[in-house]
């Protein structure tokens, strides 16, 4: 009875992220970081939930300030995953870090619908580059 219960629980809490998943239905926001910005300053972050600020230092790719003091190849941002597409189509979408899925070329991203996976608070977010600069 006992490995019953426990297998049980591990069902549940297995699936539990997928119960408790949210579809980001907030106001569109529009963030930009001006060129040369000092990537420290909360001004100059897209401060998206607690556990989230996603900004980019004057090269390199993004990364998570919160959690990160700068950008790490095939990780950053940490505690998010990307895909290329939208959220009305999610269960169809496949997830990876963000250089994985702008195939090491963040320029080809712009204008290219996104979703961002924020890992920890399972929130996902249709996002869209507007511009990029090298």
């Amino acid at each position: 009875m006992r490995n019953s219960f426990f297998l049980l629980a591990f069902i549940i809490l297995s699936h539990w992220p997928a119960l408790s998943q949210t579809i980001w239905e907030g106001p569109k926001i529009t963030f930009t970081k001006p060129n040369n910005a000092d990537h420290t300053l909360a001004e100059n972050q897209d401060r998206i939930t607690d556990a989230v600020w996603i900004t980019r230092a004057t090269s390199r790719g993004i990364f998570n300030i919160k959690t990160e003091s700068s950008y790490v190849t095939n990780s950053s941002p940490s505690d998010t995953e990307w895909a290329f597409g939208a959220t009305a189509e999610l269960q169809n979408l496949v997830f990876d870090n963000w250089q994985t899925t702008v195939g090491s070329n963040p320029p080809a991203m712009v204008d290219r619908d996104m979703v961002l996976h924020l890992i920890s608070e399972n929130i996902y977010i249709d996002i869209k580059f507007l511009s990029w600069s090298v």
